[in-house]
């Protein structure tokens, strides 16, 4: 008679309690997230799950996915970047103004706004200066040079960005696509390459990082710079489709409630509209209407503005 062997300890921790296991779920849990999303929007709405229906839902989903990733590299750095949304609306001006009438200054500008970024991480590392408020003074610099570039909403996306940023695969909406192409190859840089364990260790331990020799200035700049080009390509994905710019184009794009609360609350309110079918359609028609362009804004502003100060003049003149 043969006793029972106890069992070892990585078939005891096999199965869902595993650390892989928990590894996996937390990793998955954002697409998890996502189709319980869609499963009660397809619930409440069957149209919205279409070609149309997601192109429509999805429209923004490239300039912020842009935007949240270059976040993402400097947090991953243990710093903060609270001029993201000033820096995408300057670099739209940029795009809606140089960057189609002279395209070799508008690179120039571009490129050079990724220095900056750059330049903002040797700063705060050499000078041991908090980033938030070295990049919150940032913040009213960009958004100055945005209102001096372009006072009021205008310019116009360079056609072969709007051109790209309108493309109709079959079978996928476009925003699905690039959202998948883009999560892959940060995915792919920071998290498959040895450089990128090392831009990863900068946040996690930087004094292991540096006795193994590498530079920690080196690498803060580098996530910096990345900010800087994400950054650029956010403003520039935004103009593509808005087709037009203004100095406060970006302003949304500051996470003022990154809580679960604040998540939670923008879940509460979208599925409150699409509960109310007629609701629901009201809003969809009214949107499927409307020309959301910064030109058709300023031209409606432009009107108001007219009715309401030139009769009242005329008035005092006479």
């Amino acid at each position: 008679m043969s006793a029972t062997a106890p069992p070892s300890e990585p078939l005891a921790r096999a199965g869902w309690r595993s650390p892989a296991f928990a590894r996996a779920l937390r990793a998955l849990l954002p697409a998890l997230s996502l189709v319980l999303i869609l499963i009660a929007i397809a619930y409440l709405n069957p149209r919205a799950i279409s070609y149309f229906g997601f192109s429509l839902m999805l429209n923004l989903a490239i300039p912020i996915a842009l935007a949240t990733i270059a976040q993402m590299f400097v947090i991953t750095v243990n710093e903060l970047d609270l001029s993201i949304g000033t820096f995408v609306g300057f670099v739209g001006c940029v795009t809606a103004t140089w960057l189609r009438d002279a395209p070799l200054l508008g690179i120039v500008v571009l490129l050079g706004s990724i220095g900056v970024y750059a330049a903002l991480g040797a700063l705060i590392h050499l000078r041991n200066l908090p980033s938030i408020v070295v990049t919150l003074g940032m913040s009213f610099v960009w958004q100055g040079l945005a209102v001096l570039m372009l006072p009021k909403p205008g310019g116009k996306a360079p056609d072969w960005l709007q051109g790209f940023m309108s493309l109709k695969p079959p079978f996928v909406p476009f925003p699905i696509i690039a959202a998948v192409v883009i999560a892959l190859g940060v995915h792919f840089a920071l998290m498959r390459t040895s450089y990128g364990a090392v831009l990863r260790g900068t946040g996690g331990n930087a004094q292991a990082i540096r006795r193994a020799g590498w530079s920690i200035l080196k690498t803060k700049v580098t996530m910096f710079a990345l900010t800087g080009l994400f950054g650029v390509l956010s403003g520039m994905a935004l103009v593509g489709i808005t087709t037009s710019a203004d100095a406060n184009l970006g302003n949304g794009f500051v996470f003022t409630r990154e809580s679960a609360d604040g998540v939670a609350d923008i879940c509460r309110r979208a599925l409150h509209t699409l509960n109310d079918p007629a609701q629901a359609e009201t809003l969809l028609n009214r949107n499927l209407g409307t020309d959301f362009s910064a030109a058709s804004i300023a031209a409606a502003h432009a009107n108001l503005y007219e009715r309401l100060v030139y009769p009242s003049y005329i008035g005092r003149a006479a």
